[in-house]
């Protein structure tokens, strides 16, 4: 790849659908954090774990909110 079309660390944004993925890892590389209800996800999830940046109904919410 071309430097120029190439990303960096920060420029990612992890989707989530487990409460374990959310924990402390992305935290502290400076990551936000998207957590979605599908999947593997179970209501109150975001509760009972570090609380993600965000929480939402799903994927395409999330990269809607990611666009924005």
């Amino acid at each position: 790849l071309h430097p120029a079309n190439t990303l960096s660390l920060h420029d990612a944004l992890p989707i989530y659908d487990k409460k374990q993925d959310v924990g402390a890892v992305p935290k502290e590389l400076g990551l936000q954090r998207f957590l979605v209800q599908t999947g593997k996800y179970r209501a109150g999830d975001e509760l009972k774990t570090e609380a993600p940046d965000w929480v939402g109904v799903d994927f395409a919410e999330a990269v809607r909110v990611i666009l924005a």
